[in-house]
Order: C-alpha cells, then sequence, then structure tokens
C-alpha cells in the first residue's frame, strides 16, 4: 500500500474511534443527568443564531433537530496582494443539513462555482472558471455539560470540479466543536480541526495533516442581531505557510427561520508575507 494510503487509512481508522468515544460520553451524561443544563441553548426564538455553521469558519455545536433542513448558503470573494496580486470569488458556498434522530444530522456540500484571476508574470490579466469539489459530512452532539455544548463533525470531499479547482484526492477532516455560555448575550466557542488534504508536486499528488486551531466570540443584542468576532489559524505543514486570520461580521434574523449576515476577513499573518482579505453575505433558512 502507498504512503498516502496508509495515512488516508488511519485517518479513518482515527475518525471512527473518536466518534465511538462520543457515543460513550454521551451515555454517561444520560446516566448522570445533573450534569447537564436543562436550558438548550439550540432552542427558542433566536436559535438559529446558534445553530447555523456559517459565516464563521468554525462550525456550530448545535445540530438540526429531528425532521428538520437547515440550508445555509453565500457568497465570497478574496483578493490576494503579494508578488501577484489575484481574486477568488466563490459561491454558492451551500451547506444542506438534515437533522436526525440521537442527535445526528447528515450534511451535504454541493460544488461551488468559483472564478479566479490573477496576474502573470508577463503582466498579462489571466481568468478560470470552474466548479469545485462536491462533499458530505455528519455532525453528532456530544451533550451539554453545565454551560458547555460539545460535538463532533467530520467533512469528506471527493475530487469531482474542474481541474483548476479539484483536490488531486479525497479529502477528510473532524472538528471537535465547543460553544461555551458567558451570559445570556455573550458567548465563546472553538474548532480544533485535523485534516488529511491533498496538495500536487508536479504531475503526482501528494498528501499532508493540516491542524487548524478557531476561537470565537459572539454579542447578541435585545433585538434579533448579532455580532461575532473570529480568529484562527493554519499549522506550517505540507507546504502550507502558517497562516494567522481575523474576520468578523453581522447577522440578522429577518425572522426566526430567515437569517441573513455579511462578513469581512482579513489575513493578519503569513509566514510567506502574503497579503489578503475577503468579504461576503450569505443566508440561513430553518424549514
Amino acid at each position: 500500500m502507498k504512503p498516502r494510503h496508509v495515512c488516508f487509512t488511519s485517518f479513518l481508522i482515527l475518525e471512527t474511534l473518536l466518534l465511538l468515544c462520543t457515543a460513550s460520553v454521551q451515555t454517561w451524561a444520560q446516566e448522570r443527568p445533573g450534569e447537564e443544563k436543562a436550558n438548550d441553548p439550540c432552542s427558542g426564538p433566536t436559535a438559529l443564531f446558534a445553530l447555523l455553521n456559517r459565516p464563521t469558519v468554525a462550525d456550530s455545536a448545535c445540530v438540526a433537530k429531528p425532521g428538520n433542513v437547515v440550508l445555509e448558503t453565500g457568497f465570497q470573494r478574496q483578493v490576494s496582494r503579494d508578488a501577484l496580486p489575484g481574486t477568488l470569488t466563490t459561491y454558492p458556498n451551500a451547506d444542506v443539513r438534515i437533522g436526525l434522530p440521537r442527535g445526528w444530522e447528515l450534511d451535504v456540500l454541493p460544488p461551488n462555482w468559483n472564478i479566479g484571476t490573477g496576474t502573470e508574470a508577463s503582466g498579462s490579466l489571466s481568468r478560470v472558471a470552474g466548479f469545485g469539489d462536491v462533499g458530505f459530512g455528519a455532525k453528532y452532539e456530544i451533550g451539554q455539560f453545565h454551560d458547555v455544548l460539545l460535538a463532533i463533525d467530520t467533512v469528506i470531499t471527493v475530487p469531482s470540479g474542474a481541474n483548476a479547482f479539484r483536490s488531486r484526492g479525497t479529502q477528510a477532516a473532524v472538528n471537535g466543536i465547543f460553544a461555551y455560555s458567558l451570559t445570556p448575550r455573550f458567548g465563546i466557542g472553538g474548532e480544533l480541526s485535523v485534516a488529511t488534504l491533498t496538495g500536487s508536486s508536479g504531475a503526482q499528488p501528494g498528501r499532508f495533516t493540516l491542524l487548524t486551531p478557531d476561537l470565537v466570540a459572539t454579542y447578541q443584542m435585545p433585538f434579533p442581531l448579532q455580532f461575532y468576532g473570529e480568529l484562527y489559524g493554519t499549522g506550517d505543514t505540507g507546504g502550507v505557510a502558517r497562516n494567522y486570520w481575523f474576520d468578523g461580521g453581522v447577522q440578522y434574523l429577518i425572522t426566526s427561520r430567515w437569517e441573513a449576515d455579511i462578513e469581512a476577513g482579513v489575513l493578519v499573518h503569513s509566514t510567506r508575507g502574503t497579503a489578503s482579505h475577503y468579504f461576503g453575505f450569505g443566508f440561513g433558512f430553518l424549514f
């Protein structure tokens, strides 16, 4: 078996063990109800704020309720300013989340339409467009312990997009997620993601592991408006530069089942000295 296949197989085994561990923790929580808080942060008239994965990079610790479907979609444009500046525009950035019994949800990520522009070394402009890869995954809500909600999710993408935007092999990530309510209006959350990704070395694919820590703070106004700020980074592995990003935005509930948001982010540090920022907007719907 080739080394990259061994790495991917080991990753899937680790993912299975993590899911089994979370099931054990959930069983412990059910046996000790006194350790859980009766109040459910994923319910209530403004629960859609807590339920949506977007617009943050970190996913929500809440899962879709059984029988519910959550649709998330948006537009994002990233601008890079280095030796050869360029832009990347993506939409619809869709995520279809289907609520299942026993704290599970199923996720389907349709391919994005990508438009990339850049400046060649000769000074001429280039443009390429096409679909990205399709993905799917699942989330499991471990449980609530006092004011802390824990969850775990996994995402797998398969190389199915256009040549310019497809991965060189199947990719997978496992994310540990938490949400902590400091006050009824202010909370923090976070995610630790471990991913096995593919890059390219000439015409041959290569595989590497990427660790991404993420921390989010949210503040909800007395009316249905919420602000957030987020700091996340990527490790210097597999030829990927160590980058640290900061992003923030505003979310507004048009109704209890319809959310709109705007977002903006900036690259605050890169080991390769690149400069980049992005902005976007989107919507979330609960059916």
